[in-house]
Protein backbone atom coordinates (compact mmCIF):
# COMPACT_ATOMS: atom_id res chain seq x y z
CA UNK A 1 0.00 0.00 0.00
CA UNK A 2 2.85 2.39 0.87
CA UNK A 3 4.48 1.74 -2.51
CA UNK A 4 1.22 2.48 -4.32
CA UNK A 5 0.76 5.77 -2.44
CA UNK A 6 4.37 6.73 -3.17
CA UNK A 7 3.90 5.90 -6.84
CA UNK A 8 0.71 7.97 -7.08
CA UNK A 9 2.39 10.93 -5.36
CA UNK A 10 5.34 10.68 -7.75
CA UNK A 11 3.08 10.55 -10.81
CA UNK A 12 1.03 13.53 -9.58
CA UNK A 13 4.19 15.58 -8.89
CA UNK A 14 5.59 14.64 -12.29
CA UNK A 15 2.39 15.78 -14.04
CA UNK A 16 2.56 19.16 -12.29
CA UNK A 17 6.23 19.60 -13.18
CA UNK A 18 5.64 18.73 -16.83
CA UNK A 19 2.72 21.17 -17.05
CA UNK A 20 4.74 23.97 -15.47
CA UNK A 21 7.81 23.27 -17.60
CA UNK A 22 5.64 23.39 -20.68
CA UNK A 23 4.10 26.69 -19.58
CA UNK A 24 7.50 28.20 -18.80
CA UNK A 25 9.25 27.01 -21.96
CA UNK A 26 6.35 27.96 -24.22
CA UNK A 27 5.67 31.26 -22.52
CA UNK A 28 7.20 33.24 -25.34
CA UNK A 29 4.92 31.57 -27.90
CA UNK A 30 1.73 30.92 -25.89
CA UNK A 31 -0.27 33.82 -24.54
CA UNK A 32 -1.77 33.54 -21.07
CA UNK A 33 -5.38 34.65 -20.97
CA UNK A 34 -8.28 34.95 -18.54
CA UNK A 35 -11.20 32.69 -19.31
CA UNK A 36 -14.18 32.69 -16.95
CA UNK A 37 -11.99 33.74 -14.03
CA UNK A 38 -9.25 31.18 -14.71
CA UNK A 39 -5.79 31.65 -16.20
CA UNK A 40 -5.27 29.55 -19.32
CA UNK A 41 -2.32 28.79 -21.54
CA UNK A 42 -2.86 25.98 -24.00
CA UNK A 43 -3.86 22.88 -22.04
CA UNK A 44 -2.66 24.37 -18.76
CA UNK A 45 -5.31 25.92 -16.56
CA UNK A 46 -5.05 27.71 -13.22
CA UNK A 47 -8.28 28.21 -11.27
CA UNK A 48 -8.74 30.59 -8.31
CA UNK A 49 -8.75 29.07 -4.85
CA UNK A 50 -11.40 30.19 -2.32
CA UNK A 51 -10.54 33.62 -0.91
CA UNK A 52 -9.62 32.25 2.53
CA UNK A 53 -6.52 30.59 1.04
CA UNK A 54 -3.36 32.66 0.72
CA UNK A 55 0.31 31.92 0.00
CA UNK A 56 2.58 31.59 2.98
CA UNK A 57 5.45 32.97 0.92
CA UNK A 58 6.04 33.82 -2.71
CA UNK A 59 9.06 35.12 -4.61
CA UNK A 60 8.42 38.83 -5.36
CA UNK A 61 11.63 39.25 -7.37
CA UNK A 62 10.81 36.43 -9.80
CA UNK A 63 7.74 36.91 -11.97
CA UNK A 64 6.07 33.67 -13.01
CA UNK A 65 4.18 35.43 -15.78
CA UNK A 66 2.66 38.74 -16.85
CA UNK A 67 -0.71 39.07 -18.53
CA UNK A 68 -3.59 41.44 -19.15
CA UNK A 69 -6.38 41.37 -16.58
CA UNK A 70 -9.87 42.45 -17.75
CA UNK A 71 -10.22 44.80 -14.74
CA UNK A 72 -6.73 45.65 -13.46
CA UNK A 73 -4.88 45.77 -16.76
CA UNK A 74 -1.36 44.33 -16.84
CA UNK A 75 -0.70 42.18 -13.78
CA UNK A 76 2.18 40.04 -12.53
CA UNK A 77 1.87 36.48 -11.28
CA UNK A 78 4.31 34.91 -8.84
CA UNK A 79 5.04 31.30 -7.99
CA UNK A 80 4.20 30.27 -4.44
CA UNK A 81 7.52 29.21 -3.00
CA UNK A 82 8.11 25.46 -2.86
CA UNK A 83 5.15 24.39 -5.03
CA UNK A 84 6.97 23.92 -8.36
CA UNK A 85 4.41 26.13 -10.06
CA UNK A 86 1.44 24.19 -8.69
CA UNK A 87 0.22 27.40 -7.01
CA UNK A 88 0.65 30.96 -8.27
CA UNK A 89 -0.33 34.25 -6.65
CA UNK A 90 -1.56 37.58 -7.95
CA UNK A 91 -0.94 40.38 -5.40
CA UNK A 92 -2.97 42.87 -7.45
CA UNK A 93 -6.29 41.23 -6.60
CA UNK A 94 -4.93 39.11 -3.72
CA UNK A 95 -5.92 35.86 -5.46
CA UNK A 96 -4.27 32.48 -5.14
CA UNK A 97 -4.50 30.23 -8.20
CA UNK A 98 -3.89 26.49 -8.41
CA UNK A 99 -3.10 24.33 -11.39
CA UNK A 100 -6.13 22.21 -12.27
CA UNK A 101 -4.48 18.95 -11.14
CA UNK A 102 -3.93 20.30 -7.60
CA UNK A 103 -6.79 19.88 -5.12
CA UNK A 104 -7.63 22.55 -2.53
CA UNK A 105 -7.39 21.02 0.96
CA UNK A 106 -10.07 21.73 3.55
CA UNK A 107 -9.00 23.34 6.82
CA UNK A 108 -9.49 19.95 8.47
CA UNK A 109 -7.21 18.29 5.91
CA UNK A 110 -4.57 20.96 6.52
CA UNK A 111 -4.52 19.95 10.21
CA UNK A 112 -3.03 23.32 11.29
CA UNK A 113 -0.58 23.40 14.18
CA UNK A 114 -0.25 27.16 14.75
CA UNK A 115 -1.87 30.50 13.93
CA UNK A 116 0.02 33.58 12.83
CA UNK A 117 -1.63 36.76 14.10
CA UNK A 118 -0.97 39.89 12.07
CA UNK A 119 -2.32 43.36 11.36
CA UNK A 120 -5.27 43.50 9.00
CA UNK A 121 -4.47 45.83 6.12
CA UNK A 122 -2.50 46.37 2.94
CA UNK A 123 0.79 46.05 4.81
CA UNK A 124 0.58 43.09 7.15
CA UNK A 125 2.82 43.05 10.20
CA UNK A 126 3.21 39.91 12.28
CA UNK A 127 2.30 40.43 15.93
CA UNK A 128 2.30 37.01 17.58
CA UNK A 129 1.94 33.29 16.96
CA UNK A 130 -0.55 31.06 18.72
CA UNK A 131 1.24 27.74 19.19
CA UNK A 132 -1.07 25.94 21.62
CA UNK A 133 -2.15 23.02 19.44
CA UNK A 134 -5.32 22.31 21.39
CA UNK A 135 -6.54 25.88 20.95
CA UNK A 136 -5.57 25.88 17.26
CA UNK A 137 -7.46 22.63 16.71
CA UNK A 138 -10.51 23.91 18.59
CA UNK A 139 -10.66 27.03 16.40
CA UNK A 140 -10.20 25.00 13.21
CA UNK A 141 -12.92 22.56 14.31
CA UNK A 142 -15.24 25.48 15.06
CA UNK A 143 -14.86 26.80 11.51
CA UNK A 144 -15.25 23.27 10.16
CA UNK A 145 -18.73 23.05 11.70
CA UNK A 146 -19.80 25.93 9.46
CA UNK A 147 -23.47 26.92 9.89
CA UNK A 148 -23.89 24.60 12.87
CA UNK A 149 -21.51 26.74 14.94
CA UNK A 150 -21.96 30.15 13.33
CA UNK A 151 -23.55 33.16 15.05
CA UNK A 152 -25.48 36.11 13.67
CA UNK A 153 -23.80 39.39 12.81
CA UNK A 154 -24.09 41.51 15.96
CA UNK A 155 -24.12 44.78 14.00
CA UNK A 156 -21.35 46.24 16.18
CA UNK A 157 -18.21 47.97 14.94
CA UNK A 158 -15.11 46.09 16.17
CA UNK A 159 -12.61 47.96 18.32
CA UNK A 160 -9.78 45.67 17.22
CA UNK A 161 -9.26 43.76 13.96
CA UNK A 162 -6.54 41.30 13.07
CA UNK A 163 -5.79 38.64 10.53
CA UNK A 164 -5.38 35.01 11.60
CA UNK A 165 -3.48 32.64 9.32
CA UNK A 166 -3.71 28.92 10.06
CA UNK A 167 -0.32 27.32 9.40
CA UNK A 168 -0.03 23.66 8.45
CA UNK A 169 2.89 21.25 8.36
CA UNK A 170 0.97 19.09 5.88
CA UNK A 171 0.55 22.03 3.48
CA UNK A 172 3.42 24.36 4.42
CA UNK A 173 3.16 26.61 1.36
CA UNK A 174 -0.37 27.92 1.85
CA UNK A 175 -2.35 29.29 4.79
CA UNK A 176 -6.03 29.54 5.64
CA UNK A 177 -6.87 33.10 6.65
CA UNK A 178 -9.78 34.55 8.61
CA UNK A 179 -10.47 37.90 10.26
CA UNK A 180 -10.47 38.36 14.04
CA UNK A 181 -12.68 40.98 15.72
CA UNK A 182 -12.96 42.30 19.25
CA UNK A 183 -15.94 44.34 20.42
CA UNK A 184 -16.54 46.89 23.16
CA UNK A 185 -19.02 44.53 24.87
CA UNK A 186 -16.17 42.11 25.63
CA UNK A 187 -16.90 39.50 22.95
CA UNK A 188 -14.51 38.06 20.37
CA UNK A 189 -15.29 36.68 16.95
CA UNK A 190 -13.65 35.34 13.83
CA UNK A 191 -15.09 35.88 10.37
CA UNK A 192 -14.53 33.53 7.45
CA UNK A 193 -14.85 35.55 4.23
CA UNK A 194 -15.23 32.47 2.08
CA UNK A 195 -18.02 30.98 4.20
CA UNK A 196 -19.35 34.46 5.06
CA UNK A 197 -19.90 33.26 8.63
CA UNK A 198 -19.09 34.60 12.12
CA UNK A 199 -17.93 32.40 14.98
CA UNK A 200 -17.79 33.36 18.66
CA UNK A 201 -14.45 32.49 20.28
CA UNK A 202 -12.84 32.65 23.71
CA UNK A 203 -10.24 35.07 25.01
CA UNK A 204 -7.12 33.10 24.02
CA UNK A 205 -6.20 35.36 21.09
CA UNK A 206 -7.11 38.49 23.05
CA UNK A 207 -4.83 37.43 25.91
CA UNK A 208 -1.98 36.61 23.53
CA UNK A 209 -2.31 39.97 21.78
CA UNK A 210 -2.30 41.82 25.09
CA UNK A 211 0.82 39.91 26.16
CA UNK A 212 2.52 40.76 22.87
CA UNK A 213 1.60 44.43 23.25
CA UNK A 214 2.90 44.48 26.83
CA UNK A 215 6.21 42.93 25.76
CA UNK A 216 6.54 45.45 22.92
CA UNK A 217 5.87 48.37 25.26
CA UNK A 218 8.41 47.00 27.79
CA UNK A 219 11.06 46.58 25.09
CA UNK A 220 10.47 50.13 23.88
CA UNK A 221 10.77 51.52 27.40
CA UNK A 222 13.99 49.54 27.96
CA UNK A 223 15.45 50.87 24.71
CA UNK A 224 14.72 54.43 25.70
Amino acid sequence: MFKNKTKKLFVCTLCILLSVLCLSSCGARMKLTFESGSIVSGNTKYTPAPISYKPRTYIPDEKFATLDHPIYGKIHLYEVEGTNGGWIYCPTDDTLYRISSVAVPTLEMMDPTSILISTNGNKELSIATLEDKETVKALADLIGKKEDAAVEDNGLIPVRTNKLSFISEEYPHIVYSVSYYEYSNGTYRIYDRDLMLYFEVGSEIHDLLNTANTETTTDAATTE
